[in-house]
């Protein structure tokens, strides 16, 4: 019996230490706005001993480009969105699976390294919703 429970603690073990390396997504807070239109994050979850975690730098985000169609005087007119991002933002972080590194344009790229679910392969998907909307002229 003490073998069994010895396993099942070795087994909880290495998955703790596996779940612990690998990163998915983390809520974050805008820091800064890079020239590039990139980002600087803070995630927001602090270590276990109460420490913050180290910035990410020079972070993209994800735009979800929309088209607005209307009518002026029977011509069809178009208006762009444009992302706003901007400092003190609390956004969502996710990380791809693979080394995004040689990743540029829209080509098929060479994977640099086997790096997986890494803090360098972030990407900024979205705002966390405050509960206020802005409103402009209204």
């Amino acid at each position: 019996m003490a073998e069994k429970n010895f396993m099942r603690k070795y087994q909880q073990t290495i998955s703790n230490e596996i779940c612990k390396s690998l990163h998915v997504a983390q809520r974050c807070k805008i820091t800064k706005v890079n020239s590039d239109k990139t980002f600087d994050i803070q995630p927001l979850a602090l270590y276990s001993d109460g420490t913050k975690r180290s910035k990410l730098i020079n972070v993209p985000a994800l735009f979800t480009p929309l088209k607005i169609k209307y009518d002026d005087n029977g011509k069809e007119s178009y208006a762009s969105l444009i992302a706003d991002y901007q400092v003190g933002d609390i956004v969502e972080v996710v990380f791809d699976d693979r080394d995004t590194a040689n990743f540029s344009g829209s080509k098929s790229y060479a994977l640099t390294s086997s790096r997986m679910h890494n803090l360098n392969d972030a990407i900024i998907i979205g705002k966390i919703y405050d509960g206020k909307w802005e409103q402009n002229g209204d």
